[in-house]
């Protein structure tokens, strides 16, 4: 019996400290990715590009970085940062109106940030997701994730954890938009 017990707690600590993520990708990220200081991806726990989320559209002006953690170096906990860089006037738009008409009704006005911005949290996609302006582009950073548990399921990363991760994010990409 003891054996047994032994042996469910070593199968759940062996399940709870797992490496989160995947092998390093080496994928090519646009050069709009570059906006991200490579710190701030170490700090997040995010060192790997997400092949399956980089996007790099030119002719519409919409450019998706995304990172995930690298297996092995970045934690047990599963972190996930996006940030789509859209220029409204390659895509024949306002960016203003493109900001106002994608505007959550639970969306909270951010100060300090480009021309414009807002932020949303605990929201049906991600804890924490911030969204601003300057002049014709358009920026939108997402971080969400899982925290694993010894015993139990894993459960969502804490939304403060998530809105200190998308400000700081905002910071770096909004003087360089």
């Amino acid at each position: 019996m003891l054996l047994g017990v032994g042996g469910f707690f070593l199968m759940a600590y062996l399940d709870y400290s797992e490496p989160a993520g995947s092998n390093p990708s080496n994928a090519a990220l646009p050069e709009e990715c570059a906006l991200v200081d490579k710190g701030t991806l170490h700090r997040l726990h995010v060192t790997n590009p997400d092949p399956t989320v980089v996007t790099d559209n030119p002719d519409e002006g919409l450019h998706t970085c995304g990172w995930e953690p690298t297996k092995g170096r970045d934690g047990n906990n599963l972190r996930r940062l996006r940030v789509d860089v859209k220029n409204a006037s390659a895509a024949g738009s306002d960016a203003e109106s493109v900001l106002e008409d994608n505007r959550p009704s639970d969306a909270e006005d951010v100060t300090g940030l480009g021309d414009e911005a807002y932020i949303v949290l605990d929201g049906p996609g991600a804890p924490a997701e911030l969204t601003l302006r300057k002049g014709q582009k358009i920026a939108t950073i997402t971080y969400s994730g899982k925290d694993s548990q010894f015993l139990g399921d894993n459960v969502d990363m804490p939304v403060p954890e998530a809105e200190e991760a998308v400000r700081s994010v905002a910071e770096e990409v909004a003087p360089a938009l």
